[in-house]
């Protein structure tokens, strides 16, 4: 028996009708991708599904369910070792239910790296302008700490070729610093900025990260700071030693 007509001059699919749709079990269109980040830094998973409404989510760590992670989203706001290894999610609906491929979150101990600017003055994960805590030279991954100090008088303009998560930004230097992007790149997400020493750091960046920012001063010496980018006040606080 046929209860609906409906004429169209659009050529549809079979799963872009509307009386498909209704009987249709979930689809996944798109996947969640693996993902690598720092302790401490957010994480998230994002799914795309079709098939009959209502659509019910559950996301899995490692074949568990997650408590609360019924969307079509999952984040981690902040990332910890136990929170590393597969995910997936699983969809429902009354039609049937299918589960999306697996995606690994990789979550690392952040590196402590100091800026040399050794293969360049760019500030970005593939050219090796950083030492570590033990001496060795690397690039920057997404997630360490880093730090300006004297090391990098060389190469004191730094320019950061896209958005930055670092952990912490700690500049600390007798010498000027000026952090700045042609292409909008600034220091975002899970992190905080530290300025000691007697030069000035001039951000002219595109900052949207969510940490404090802490001016120490000393006795001997002057730390000033000088944004010259979009700058959120309520970020800023000063503390003297």
């Amino acid at each position: 028996m046929i209860d609906e007509v409906r004429i169209s001059n659009i050529a549809r699919g079979s799963n872009e009708m509307m009386f498909a749709l209704a009987s249709l079990a979930p689809s996944v269109t798109s996947q969640p991708g693996d993902q690598t980040v720092a302790v401490g830094q957010s994480a998230s998973f994002s799914i795309s599904a079709i098939g009959a409404n209502p659509l019910f989510y559950q996301w899995r760590q490692s074949g568990t369910n997650v408590s609360g992670a019924t969307q079509a989203g999952y984040s981690i706001v902040s990332a910890q070792l136990t929170n590393a290894g597969p995910y997936d999610v699983v969809i429902t609906n009354s039609a049937g239910s299918v589960t999306s491929s697996v995606a690994t979150l990789t979550v690392r101990t952040p590196l402590n790296l100091t800026w040399l600017g050794l293969a360049s003055s760019n500030w970005n994960t593939n050219d090796v302008d950083w030492v570590t805590d033990t001496s060795v030279n690397t690039a920057y991954t997404p997630g360490d700490n880093v730090t300006f100090d004297n090391s990098g008088s060389a190469a004191s303009s730094v320019n950061l070729t896209g958005p930055m998560t670092p952990s912490s930004v700690l500049v600390s230097a007798a010498n000027d610093y000026t952090l700045n992007s042609s292409v909008g790149g600034g220091i975002v997400g899970v992190s905080r900025l530290t300025k000691s020493g007697a030069g000035t750091l001039v951000l002219d960046t595109d900052n949207s990260y969510n940490g404090p920012t802490v001016i120490r001063t000393a006795s001997s010496s002057s730390a000033r700071l000088t944004p010259t980018a979009p700058w959120a006040p309520a970020r800023l606080r000063t503390t003297a030693r």
